[in-house]
C-alpha cells in the first residue's frame, strides 16, 4: 500500500516508519496544491432534487479520483480532514460506468457504515476493476458535516475523453 501511495510521487519507501509515512503525507499534500493550483479538479452541480460532479483530470485515473473528491466535498467540508489513515477499496464492473458507479459506492460505504471521511484518493485503473487508496480519517466532532448522500445513480453517467484530458459526470440521489 506505501509503495502504490509513494510511486506518485517518484519516490520508494521500503518500510512504513511513523516518521517517513507523516512525511510522505505531508510532502503529498503539497505537492498535491502545486499540481492542481489552477486546474479545475471538479465541479458540483444542482440536478432536480439530486446533486452532481464531474471529474476532470490528464488521465482516466485523476478524473475518477477527482470525482470522488468532489462526492467527499459534498459530505463534509474536507479541510479539517487529516490524512493520518490509508484504506484501500477495491471493485469491479463490466464497464467503466459501472466501475466508477461501483468504486463510489464502496467509498460511500465506508463513509456511511464505517464512518470514514476521506479528502486525497490515489486510483489505480486495471480493465474491469479498480483499486482505490484513500487518505483519511474516522469522524470526528471538529469534522463539518454537509448533506447525505443515500445512493450513486446511473443517471446521465459519463466518462469521456477530450482533448486536453478526461471527464466525468455522476448524480447522486441526497
Amino acid at each position: 500500500n506505501l509503495r502504490d501511495f509513494t510511486k506518485h510521487f517518484g519516490k520508494i519507501v521500503s518500510t512504513c516508519k511513523s516518521t517517513t509515512y507523516k512525511i510522505l503525507l505531508q510532502m503529498g499534500k503539497v505537492l498535491q496544491k502545486l499540481k492542481m493550483k489552477g486546474e479545475l479538479r471538479f465541479k458540483i452541480f444542482d440536478h432536480t432534487a439530486d446533486i452532481g460532479v464531474c471529474g476532470f483530470g490528464k488521465t482516466e485515473e485523476e478524473a475518477f479520483s477527482n470525482t470522488a473528491l468532489g462526492m467527499f466535498s459534498i459530505l463534509a467540508d474536507l479541510e479539517n480532514v487529516r490524512q493520518d489513515e490509508m484504506i484501500e477499496i477495491r471493485a469491479s464492473g463490466v464497464d467503466k460506468e459501472e466501475l466508477l458507479v461501483n468504486m463510489l459506492s464502496e467509498l460511500l460505504y465506508w463513509r456511511t457504515t464505517k464512518g470514514y471521511i476521506f479528502s486525497k484518493f490515489f486510483v489505480e485503473l486495471s480493465g474491469s476493476s479498480v483499486k482505490v487508496c484513500c487518505l483519511g480519517e474516522k469522524i470526528k466532532e471538529y469534522h463539518e458535516l454537509k448533506l447525505e448522500i443515500k445512493t450513486v445513480t446511473y443517471h446521465f453517467i459519463k466518462i469521456e475523453k477530450k482533448k486536453d484530458g478526461w471527464e466525468t459526470r455522476v448524480i447522486f440521489d441526497v
